[in-house]
C-alpha cells in the first residue's frame, strides 16, 4: 500500500509551528515564498573582514566595491552566493527565505523556536 503524503505551505501570516518531514517533492512545491533580491559587491577591500571569520559578517553601511550583479529569487529558487562578496538581501515585502552559512558570530539558532521538539526522558 503506498504511503499518502500531504503538502502543507507556510508563510509569515499562517504557519503552524511543526518537524520535518522528509518527502520526495518537487521544488516548486517549497514553503520559501515571495520573492527576495540579493545584491551582491566584490569587495575593494576584504581586510573589512578579519581573517579567519567563519559565518557571515554584518558590514555598516555599503562597503566600497564593484557591483557583481542581483539574483531575484523566488519560490523553489537555490543560489550559491561567492566566497568574499558582500551580499545585501532586499524584499518589497516581507517573505521567507533559507540561507545556510557557516557559525560565526552573527548566527542566530532558531531551530529549536520553529519546529516541535520532543521531551527528553529522563534516565533510568
Amino acid at each position: 500500500m503506498a504511503q499518502h503524503y500531504t503538502t502543507r505551505f507556510g508563510s509569515l501570516e499562517r504557519y503552524d509551528k511543526g518537524g520535518v518531514e522528509v518527502v520526495n517533492d518537487d521544488a516548486r512545491n517549497s514553503s520559501c515564498a515571495g520573492e527576495v533580491e540579493i545584491r551582491l559587491l566584490k569587495l575593494d577591500n576584504p581586510g573589512v573582514v578579519p581573517h579567519g571569520t567563519k559565518g557571515s559578517v554584518a558590514l555598516a553601511g555599503t562597503p566600497a566595491g564593484r557591483k557583481m550583479g542581483v539574483v531575484r529569487a523566488r519560490r523553489g529558487h537555490m543560489t550559491l552566493l561567492p566566497v568574499g562578496a558582500a551580499y545585501q538581501l532586499h524584499a518589497a515585502r516581507p517573505g521567507v527565505i533559507l540561507l545556510q552559512t557557516m557559525a560565526g558570530a552573527d548566527t542566530v539558532e532558531r531551530w529549536g523556536d520553529i519546529c516541535q521538539t520532543t521531551p527528553r526522558r529522563s534516565a533510568r
